[in-house]
């Protein structure tokens, strides 16, 4: 159902838009029972050399479910703040031990700051790059 996709790209706040052709399309969102055997969607995504992927029923939740998984979106604000911190760290202690720039995953402007706090007090430089939706924190090597 494209209205119950279109809800929770809305509700999730996505960069999604839904294509109005295959033609147009990056990767193919079907329900199980739509790709039976030799099915039309299935041999379409072939032919447009397209990710078939696949939930098992139209319903929100399984949708939002598969948009949560494809963003990596976490569930509450507390399990997001605890993977920008998870993230920053695997971060600096790569751009310690390479000696070189990192970016990080796009993130909203709160955890951001608790990114740039962390590579502050491990005294590594950081900046915010890019445009919202997609801004993210970029940590420099010790100079």
């Amino acid at each position: 159902k494209t209205e119950n996709v279109a809800s929770v790209i809305h509700s999730l706040e996505v960069p999604v838009k839904i294509a109005p052709s295959i033609s147009e399309a990056d990767i193919v969102l079907t329900i199980k029972s739509q790709v039976k055997g030799k099915s039309k969607i299935a041999s379409l995504a072939q032919s447009h050399q397209l990710p078939l992927h696949i939930i098992n029923t139209s319903e929100t939740s399984a949708i939002n479910k598969f948009f949560k998984r494809w963003y990596r979106l976490a569930d509450s604000d507390e399990e997001q703040e605890n993977e920008a911190i998870r993230e920053v760290e695997r971060g600096c202690q790569q751009v310690i031990s390479e000696s070189r720039i990192i970016e990080l995953s796009p993130r909203p402007t709160y955890q951001r700051r608790l990114q740039h706090r962390h590579a502050f007090d491990i005294g590594l430089n950081s900046m915010s790059v890019g445009n919202d939706p997609n801004r993210r924190v970029r940590i420099y090597p010790r100079s």
